[in-house]
């Protein structure tokens, strides 16, 4: 079928092409004339045969369904797939109509599809059990959208959002965060002793000189400048901005954020403290209590928060009539002995060494 309809497009593509240019040659040549006279007669012969091309093949081939463009193998590609399909694309490329060559690349585009759908349920494909999983969980997933798109949106009241506000007082709050300045004294982890033991006498001469006076801003000031070795802080007092209070995941020892949370008063001086790699002195430049935000402040987060909740007891009401009805039995015992799959992506070995899986044969 498909060879006879490249014939049919060659023959008519040939004899539409001659039928032009005889049109074109007409134009130059004197109506009546012996030369106009054989032209035209010439014209009608390529016309009609151009109409039996056509003619003969719908007759060898046979009329096509009313609603189908193409068939491929006994499957019809349908008026409204391909309008379906069109549509799609229209809304990427909006704003132009699909020129003919457009629609006719679309519907090789579609008999190719379609051939290599044949194709594949011929080699068996639809069987794969990879494949059945897919289309088991596309159906489902289909049917549970369909399904939860007809259940009204939830509703959420300002009782509702004045309740859950009250109720999770610490899910609106803002933690307390403290400001601090600091200074480093950088120490090896290899000095002598007597290397660290000047160190933390430098350290407290220069605790000294900062309980003794303060800058207007509440940091270290030029006591940073001059003698810390954190790059990041020492040009600004030594202020390292703000901290959770509490929070341990801040990029300093534990035993420096120990001590920062132990400030109470903005201008108070931790002792020195000691750790392996640096002595460190901090200071409270300010401090900031938890606070509450005002409900005005967060009552469209909560109502989405609580349409959120009744979706999901929607869907699980809708899951549970999913059950009803079936018979579901479970084996529990085999259900625990199965092992969770452990990846192990080892790393390549290092040249000289021996991998056991990889010895030769």
């Amino acid at each position: 079928m498909g060879r006879s309809i490249e014939e049919l497009e060659s023959r008519v593509g040939f004899f539409f092409g001659e039928l032009l240019r005889l049109r074109r040659y007409a134009r130059h040549v004197p109506r009546g004339s012996a030369v106009g006279r054989a032209l035209a007669f010439l014209a009608v012969g390529l016309a009609a045969a151009l109409g039996l091309a056509g003619c003969g093949q719908s007759e060898k081939e046979g009329a096509l369904p009313s609603n189908a463009l193409a068939v491929v193998e006994g499957r019809i590609i349908t008026v409204e797939a391909f309008q379906n399909e069109l549509a799609r694309r229209a809304r990427v490329n909006s704003g132009r109509e699909a020129e003919t060559k457009e629609k006719y690349a679309l519907l090789e585009e579609m008999i190719r599809f379609e051939a290599a759908y044949q194709t594949a349920l011929a080699a068996g494909y639809d069987r794969d059990p990879q494949i059945s999983a897919n289309l088991k969980r596309m159906i489902v997933d289909k049917y549970k959208a369909d399904q939860l798109a007809k259940l009204p949106p939830p509703q959420v009241g300002a009782q509702e959002i004045a309740e859950y506000y009250r109720q999770n007082p610490r899910r609106f709050g803002s933690p307390a965060t403290v400001r601090v300045a600091l200074i480093e004294f950088k120490v090896s982890r290899t000095a002598s002793a007597e290397k660290r033991a000047e160190t933390a006498r430098r350290a407290a001469a220069v605790l000294a000189q900062a309980k003794a006076g303060s800058p207007a801003d509440g940091t270290f000031g030029l006591l940073a400048q001059n003698h810390s070795e954190d790059q990041s802080s020492r040009y600004r007092g030594g202020d390292i901005g703000w901290l959770t209070t509490g929070d341990t995941n801040a990029p300093w020892p534990p035993a420096v954020l120990e001590a920062i949370y132990e400030l109470k008063q903005p201008g108070d001086c931790g002792p020195v403290i000691e750790t392996p790699k640096a002595f460190y002195l901090v200071k409270l430049i300010e401090r900031r209590p938890d606070r509450l935000r005002p409900l005005d402040e967060v009552k469209e987060g909560i109502k989405y928060l609580v349409a959120r909740e009744k979706e999901e007891h929607q869907a699980q009401a809708l899951y549970n009539r999913f059950r009803q009805g079936l018979e579901i039995r479970t084996n529990a015992a085999l259900l625990e002995s199965i092992r969770k799959p452990v990846n192990e992506n080892r790393p390549p070995g290092t040249p000289g060494t021996f991998n056991p899986e990889t010895r030769a044969p």
